[in-house]
């Protein structure tokens, strides 16, 4: 019974990860490569790595 609860909430937990990738990511890292495109080549390297350590540390919470 414990065992069946327990892959139960890491199905959960694995459905919740998709979504999150599927919903948020996929749509905010291209919104962020849209803006990053219009800057210079080291400028656009440091924005992007900026956002991906700012999506990153938000979703550390979780």
């Amino acid at each position: 019974m414990l065992s069946t609860e327990i892959l139960c909430a890491r199905d959960e937990k694995l459905i919740w990860e998709r979504w999150v990738a599927d919903c948020i990511m996929e749509p905010l890292l291209r919104s962020v490569n849209e803006q990053a495109s219009r800057l210079p080549p080291i400028d656009m390297a440091v924005y992007m790595l900026n956002c991906i350590y700012d999506i990153y540390t938000c979703l550390s919470m979780y």
